[in-house]
């Protein structure tokens, strides 16, 4: 897909798309997420944040 169409899909300018997919613009979590269920690319690569709270979580065991 091209990133024209792609910004079409996502009802969003083909410059803003650009400028999220290169790191300049920080993306919503719901362009994050349409733009990983449309690409594949983790939302993790534009929202960096959600990697430090899925690790928080993921580590979080009981003591015995």
């Amino acid at each position: 897909q091209s990133q024209r169409s792609l910004a079409k899909i996502l009802n969003i300018s083909p410059q803003h798309l650009n400028a999220v997919l290169r790191g300049r613009v920080r993306p919503s979590l719901r362009l994050a997420l349409e733009i990983e269920r449309l690409t594949g690319t983790p939302k993790e690569r534009f929202i960096p944040e959600l990697n430090e709270c899925n690790n928080n979580t993921e580590d979080r065991s009981l003591p015995e």
